[in-house]
């Protein structure tokens, strides 16, 4: 049973570049993953979140000139983790009532 408040999300995408040397990778997967938990009176959230979990964010690109063409390759950003801490403000509050006729208005955040 999973726990309340308890909250997972994958973003998978898949990318072709048939425009580079046979040498060159052409195709990567990425998968960006983020665990979340939310923590007093779910006005806090704490979240994990894992960037390129699979490693194969790579660039590769070609440049063609009227003498040559270069293909190159390269790491754009490695596998990384990031935790974070969130905190929920209520704007809109609860609008209590007036007060004293004056055109006053409590607001409670």
């Amino acid at each position: 049973m999973v726990p309340k408040g308890l909250e997972w999300r994958n973003s998978i995408n898949y990318n072709y570049n048939p425009n580079v040397a046979e040498d060159f990778q052409k195709s990567s997967w990425f998968w960006n993953m983020t665990l979340s938990y939310a923590v007093l009176k779910d006005k806090g959230l704490i979240s994990l979140k894992a960037y390129d979990l699979l490693n194969q964010n790579t660039n590769a690109s070609r440049t063609v000139n009227a003498d040559y063409v270069q293909d190159s390759q390269s790491t754009v950003l490695k596998q990384y983790f990031m935790l974070g801490f969130s905190w929920k403000f209520n704007t809109l509050g609860d609008r209590g009532q007036s007060r004293g006729g004056r055109g006053y208005r409590r607001y409670r955040f």
